[in-house]
């Protein structure tokens, strides 16, 4: 067990790195905040339908980036394997709106004697921009690891990566995360998050910080 808590906390370390390396750069790259509301309705132990609304400001928190509306539905395979299927319609500045679509296959496991939870999302993404049709797809992988033995929240940190369909078939950017899942009652939970996102093998990479709060409401 110690060996294992040792190796946990390595790679717990070597996640948060990036993330609170660049957290010393909020001055000098383009901060963001992700606004939103997320409904979940579960039919039955297998199938759950959701709605999310959201609002992403960029610039400094100067301007809107964009507003979006999803629609999906998940279906629990079994308790570790689940699949889900999305519909994004994004509205954004000059005519650049966005149909999005989304396969996800998503596998959870748990430690219970160190209450840790694992997650592994893999996910097929086509997106085409309404006014031009160029499309956009990809191929994104996200790992995740939380901690589930407080009551009512339980931290994570996550690392995603997106790798680019369309032409060069190459990476294209990088996602690290770190946040915490709150249970404010029966049906209302908060998830706060911060994260950088970074771009890759692009001629003038970019990277943002990410400050998120959205509520769910399950019932």
């Amino acid at each position: 067990m110690d060996n294992f808590k040792s190796i946990l906390l390595a790679c717990s370390v070597l996640l948060l790195i990036p993330i609170l390396g660049w957290s010393q750069d909020l001055n000098t790259r383009d901060n963001e905040l992700w606004t939103g509301i997320s409904l979940r309705y579960e039919l039955n132990k297998k199938i759950e339908f959701g709605m999310d609304q959201q609002v992403r400001m960029s610039q400094n928190l100067q301007a809107v980036r964009s507003n979006f509306f999803e629609f999906g539905a998940k279906y629990e395979w079994n308790k570790y394997v689940s699949s889900k299927l999305q519909y994004r319609y994004t509205i954004r500045n000059d005519q650049r709106n966005v149909n999005r679509y989304t396969l996800d296959l998503n596998a959870k496991w748990k430690w219970k004697s160190v209450d840790l939870k694992f997650k592994y999302r893999s996910r097929f993404q086509h997106a085409m921009v309404v006014y031009t049709g160029q499309p956009f797809t990809y191929f994104r992988n996200r790992l995740e690891l939380s901690y589930y033995g407080f009551k009512k929240w339980e931290p994570f940190i996550s690392y995603e990566n997106f790798y680019k369909l369309n032409q060069h078939h190459e990476f294209r950017g990088n996602r690290y995360l770190i946040g915490c899942e709150v249970k404010l009652n029966k049906e209302l939970d908060l998830s706060l998050i911060y994260g950088v996102d970074q771009e890759v093998n692009t001629k003038n990479p970019d990277s943002r910080n990410i400050f998120s709060a959205v509520l769910t409401y399950s019932f």
